[in-house]
């Protein structure tokens, strides 16, 4: 998951009440006052890795490895678009 620091709080909060069972890795966008204790909360309560962006993007500039882009289909699913869920419950709508 991608996120911004103060969306990590409401999502180890998710956790602790037994939501968001799948989530194992978290990229932050940015830092806030709080990440380093989220960030320590979130490996040590819940096995959550918390990197941050500009990590990540240092280590793709350092790898070695050649990474060939697959094929593209219609079926394909490249984002989950969050509804604001005025009208009811919040839903994840798939965009192929």
């Amino acid at each position: 998951m991608f996120c911004t620091a103060p969306y990590l709080k409401k999502i180890l909060d998710l956790r602790e009440q037994g939501l968001a069972a799948y989530i194992k890795n978290i990229v932050l966008f940015d830092v806030d006052a709080d990440t380093a204790l989220l960030r320590q909360r979130a490996s040590s309560e819940f096995q959550i890795k918390v990197h941050f962006l500009e990590d990540v993007r240092e280590a793709g500039r350092s790898s070695n490895v050649a990474l060939e882009p697959k094929a593209v289909t219609r079926d394909d699913i490249y984002m989950l678009n969050y509804t604001s869920g005025t009208t009811g419950d919040s839903k994840g709508v798939k965009v192929t």
